[in-house]
Parts: structure tokens; C-alpha cells; sequence
């Protein structure tokens, strides 16, 4: 049942922002698992303008229905958070849209190609001045690593992943600590931070103990299917936190450092 919600949601929304030949392209998905062959490039009202590269699943990202219910949470309380900080950005489908949202955001990719289409579509929306990149991931170390990237869905990437057909290729890693206060973003704000990271969500937090104890108010989205418990032990270690469960997938985290700030 919730799979065909889910495939419901994209074909009403791929019909609206594309008509029927991206309700096509998204049929053949859902049903064949194929992908469009061609580049493609989606103009979704809510999310942004999106050059979707061929033989990938890129165009998924462009849909307010992909990861709906962490969206839908983002957005009912997007008013109270000034900032975003992406880590995993891909193509960066969530930084434009909540730029487009006037939040500041920090986009921080590692995959070069993926790094790439991050940029271009940055600037097929006009939002270089709101969207701050970097071609380097987060860890808990600052170190140089190799990622494996899956060939179709380049938001598979990570130093965990084993692809029958993928590419690697190394990549820089640095700790949230280190570049956080180079950043010049006062501890006295109200951040989002979503983390896709294929694995490496533990290793990223654990890079951002300090911060995390520092900040006034976090609302952190992560993957939940890989050391979720290690997580939220070491969140626990720091400061007290709100749990959240979005979806099958992902948790949420608010913490709030009020007295701390």
C-alpha cells in the first residue's frame, strides 16, 4: 500500500510539472527500472530548475514527492531555522529548494561528476549568492579516502560501497568541527543539517560532537539504517534531544543548546 502511495504522489506531481512524457519517464522507472537515455531537464515550481543526466536517476530528485515526508517536515517548520548545511548534496535538490526558501545553505559533495551537476544547477536557478559548495566530504577524521559510486543512482556514493557497476575514485574528507567556525556562522542560530552518506552518517557526527554541543538549535535528518543506535549514544553523550521518526529510512534529531549558547 505505501508503495503505491508513493508511486501515486510521483506520477500526480510528474504530470503536473512535466506532463505526459515525464509521467513516461517515471512510469518506466517504477515499473521496468529503466532510466531515460537522454539528459533531461525538469522545471518543478516547488523544487527548482533540475539538468538531469541520462542514464542516471537523477530526474527522481526533482520531485517534491521523493523523500516526501522529510520534506513535508522541513517545511512546517522552516520558519525556525536560518540555515542549512547539506552533506551529501548530489545534485542538490534539497539546498535549491530551501534557498528558494530563504534559508543560507552549504552544500558539501565529495563525487566530482555529482559536484559537477551540483554547480550547473545552482546556477540554472540564479542562487550562486545563497548556496556556498564544497568538493570535499565530511567525516570524523581529515583524511583522503576512495568512494565507489553506483554508475545509475549517483547518490549511492561512499568509502563502504561494493558496486557490480560503479567507478571510484578518491576524494577529500574533513571534519564538521574543523570547518564549521572557519565558516564564520555563529553558534547562535537555528541550522538543518541533513546527512546522506551512504554509512558514513555515524563517522560524520562523530566529527561534530563539538559544534553539535555549541549550536542553539539543530534539526538533524540522517539515514537510520546504518548506526543509528551509535548515533544517538554519542548524541546522548552531549545534550538532550528530541527523536523524530520520518520514514522508513530516516530519522530526525532537534537539539536544542539554548542555555549553552
Amino acid at each position: 500500500m505505501n508503495g503505491m502511495k508513493k508511486y501515486l504522489k510521483y506520477t500526480i506531481e510528474s504530470i503536473k510539472i512535466g506532463g505526459f512524457k515525464l509521467f513516461l519517464i517515471s512510469l518506466k522507472y517504477f515499473l521496468l527500472k529503466k532510466v531515460p537515455t537522454n539528459n533531461i531537464r525538469i522545471n518543478n515550481p516547488i523544487m527548482g530548475i533540475f539538468s538531469c543526466r541520462a542514464n542516471t536517476t537523477d530526474f527522481m530528485y526533482a520531485f517534491f514527492s521523493y523523500e516526501n515526508k522529510i520534506k513535508s517536515k522541513i517545511k512546517s517548520s522552516i520558519d525556525e531555522f536560518d540555515t542549512f548545511f547539506d552533506i551529501g548534496a548530489c545534485i542538490g535538490d534539497y539546498s535549491i529548494w530551501l534557498a528558494k526558501n530563504n534559508l543560507k545553505c552549504f552544500a558539501f559533495e565529495p563525487n566530482k561528476d555529482n559536484y559537477n551537476s551540483l554547480i550547473n544547477n545552482i546556477e540554472l536557478n540564479n542562487l550562486e549568492e545563497s548556496i556556498e559548495t564544497f568538493n570535499y566530504g565530511l567525516g570524523k577524521n581529515t583524511e583522503k579516502v576512495f568512494f565507489e559510486t553506483n554508475i545509475t543512482n549517483r547518490g549511492y556514493s561512499s568509502k563502504y560501497a561494493n558496486f557490480k557497476e560503479g567507478f571510484k575514485e578518491e576524494v577529500e574528507i574533513r571534519t564538521f568541527d574543523e570547518i564549521f567556525e572557519s565558516m564564520g556562522i555563529s553558534y547562535n542560530q537555528a541550522i538543518i543539517i541533513k546527512i546522506d552518506a551512504e554509512g558514513m552518517e555515524a563517522e560524520i557526527i562523530e566529527g561534530a560532537m563539538k559544534s553539535f554541543s555549541k549550536i542553539r538549535k539543530i534539526f538533524l535528518i540522517f539515514e537510520s539504517h546504518t548506526g543509528a543506535d551509535k548515533i544517538l549514544r554519542k548524541l546522548r553523550e552531549i545534550t538532550p534531544y528530541q527523536l523524530i521518526k520520518l520514514d522508513t529510512l530516516n530519522m530526525g534529531v532537534i537539539i536544542n543548546n539554548t542555555n549553552n549558547v
